[in-house]
């Protein structure tokens, strides 16, 4: 349902009810010069910070840090089967959004953030195969050109040992990623591919079941900060 939309292509708010939507057959995309959020109305705002506080003081005691699994505990929102193209001008953010991506390529992206920045709060990307007879699907997340995106307290991958991404994300051009309080999981070949100029900085972020946890090539900068690989 789209609540709000400026003349000459301004803010555009987007409100997903609790549910499942296929746009399996075709991409949705933010053009240049949009801002847009997407969000689902049936986790309170409390109840996100209760989740957020909750990870946090894991960390304050040691704990392990969180899974997919206890992420998508706390995680009531849409389940959105399709692919999204963030495209060069557009900015705005998801949050408690579920992203499922079904295709037998290696290189179809679930997520592609051309923009930004663009912000992911307690989202689930995940780019699975098609069939069970394909090993792994694509990309959850590509970020490229002047890509700028951040995730906080999501999953990102595939689903589960046997629906394996190719990749979590992959980070090239000038783009770049920060990620906090995250799962980086199921993977069959890397769980953050950074490569070219690109620029990632993971922060108490957790690696499970990846080929390689981190690789990086060329002139890329990646930064680590209590991460589990």
């Amino acid at each position: 349902e789209a609540l709000g939309q400026g003349a000459g292509g301004g803010k555009l708010r987007i409100v997903v009810d609790n549910g499942d939507y296929d746009m399996a057959d075709e991409r949705l995309e933010v053009g240049s010069n949009r801002e847009m959020s997407i969000e689902s109305v049936t986790a309170t705002d409390e109840e996100i910070a209760r989740v957020a506080k909750a990870l946090e003081t894991d960390f304050a005691l040691g704990d392990d840090t969180p899974n997919g699994d206890e992420i998508m505990q706390n995680n009531l929102g849409a389940i959105v089967q399709g692919s999204w193209l963030l495209r060069p001008g557009s900015t705005g953010h998801f949050e408690r959004t579920t992203h499922i991506l079904a295709n037998n390529s290696g290189l179809e992206a679930c997520v592609w953030v051309q923009g930004g920045p663009w912000e992911f709060r307690n989202a689930f990307i995940h780019a699975v195969p098609e069939t069970d007879a394909e090993l792994w699907g694509g990309i959850a997340m590509l970020c490229t050109g002047a890509g700028d995106a951040s995730a906080s307290e999501c999953a990102l991958g595939g689903i589960d040992n046997t629906r394996l991404s190719a990749d979590a994300v992959v980070v090239t051009d000038c783009a770049s990623l920060h990620a906090r309080l995250s799962a980086v999981e199921f993977c069959r070949f890397s769980g953050v591919r950074c490569v070219e100029q690109g620029m990632v900085n993971l922060s108490e972020c957790a690696f499970e079941f990846c080929g390689t946890g981190v690789f990086v090539e060329g002139g890329a900068d990646v930064e680590c900060s209590r991460v589990d690989l």
